[in-house]
């Protein structure tokens, strides 16, 4: 896996190297570790100016581990706002 990768380019972006593993912590617990596999190395190739927002929406858009509810969804936007500081506005 290309987690060193993916830790340096959320790193670069502006985000502590704290937050940049608990994001990456928080997506694999919430969607599966496949699931953000495929978004880290997509998100590599594409080199998005907000890889952290690029993570969530990508991770989003692939489905979570069976929990598709709009609850699901609502929540965890929240949690990333509160954690992330990455408005809900931006992931929706």
């Amino acid at each position: 896996m290309r987690w060193t990768e993916a830790i340096y380019s959320l790193t670069s972006a502006g985000e502590s190297e704290r937050a940049a593993r608990g994001l990456i912590a928080m997506l694999c617990k919430s969607y599966g570790d496949e699931v953000v596999e495929g978004a880290v190395a997509r998100m590599l190739a594409e080199a998005p100016i907000d890889p952290a927002a690029w993570l969530v929406a990508a991770a989003r858009a692939a489905g979570p581990n069976g929990a598709n509810t709009a609850q699901h969804y609502i929540a965890e936007a929240e949690r990333i706002e509160r954690q992330f500081g990455i408005p809900r506005e931006d992931l929706f």
